[in-house]
């Protein structure tokens, strides 16, 4: 069991392990989470009331209807201001809002992560009521849908094990599955594995080459540090010398005075 002060962890043999670290991060990872954030409105028929003509579902969802709880924490949708309470905080899936009315606007959605410390993701979108081609009839909806995919780059390791942790798929029996576009996400997935392993390819490169350089720099210095040794040594020599011929020259002086003396 875990100490108080949360640093160790004793096991029943009792050796003492080191607890993981909560700020650890998955260095040189990255987790894409696929999704897709729309909308969808059913004409509600000709006797409708003419400030509700349609039911709409403003949502996000997995592509294949996976519970994208294993990482969201919550999502908040900005309807527009007309609506009563026109900021609606989801926090357990479905992540959607229905309402009815009879204009079109545009939303703001904000996704909150199970990991606090990763920056909420905010895009926008047009609740669309009317496809401009087809009659409306209250059996066709409209639906207008966005893929998209969130990527987390070098996420802290407890939050990595939720992404990678087996993902559900939510209730057959939502009634809006029939409805949702068919996203086929593996060509899309393909292209960014190929990227990561660009990306690792040329992250391997530069550390090589930084490598070579620092290495370069620390034969260069040694270089540096040896000519410079050798400078001094020459110039102590040169003094020692100089130092010698004076001596030599002061010593033949004397004995020159001494020799006219007599």
């Amino acid at each position: 069991m875990a100490d108080a002060g949360g640093g160790t962890k004793r096991t029943l043999e009792g050796d003492v392990k080191a607890a993981p670290d909560p700020k650890a991060r998955k260095r040189q990872e990255a987790v894409c989470c696929p999704i897709v954030y729309g909308s969808i409105a059913f004409w509600l028929g000709r006797k409708a009331d003419e400030f509700n003509t349609h039911k709409w579902t403003l949502f996000i969802r997995g592509p294949h209807g996976e519970d994208l709880k294993y990482f969201v924490e919550k999502v908040v949708f900005k309807l527009h201001p007309s609506f009563a309470q026109p900021v609606r905080e989801i926090t357990e899936p479905p992540f959607e809002v229905s309402e009815k009315g009879w204009g079109e606007f545009e939303a703001h959605v904000r996704v909150h992560f199970r990991d606090p410390s990763e920056r909420p993701v905010e895009f926008s979108h047009v609740v669309k009521l009317y496809d401009g081609t087809t009659p409306q009839t209250a059996s066709t909806p409209v639906v207008s849908e966005n893929y998209d995919e969130i990527v987390f780059t070098e996420p802290k390791e407890t939050f990595h094990r939720l992404l990678m942790a087996e993902r559900t798929a939510a209730p057959a029996t939502n009634p809006l599955n029939e409805h949702f576009t068919a996203f086929d996400d593996a060509p899309e997935v393909e292209t960014l594995l190929k990227a990561g392993e660009y990306v690792k390819g040329q992250l391997n490169a530069v550390k090589d080459a930084i490598a070579r350089l620092d290495h370069q720099i620390g034969l260069a210095r040694q270089l540096e540090q040896s000519r410079a040794a050798q400078e001094h040594a020459a110039q102590q020599q040169a003094a020692q010398a100089q130092q010698e011929r004076a001596a030599r020259a002061q010593r033949a002086a004397q004995a020159q005075r001494a020799a006219q003396g007599h």
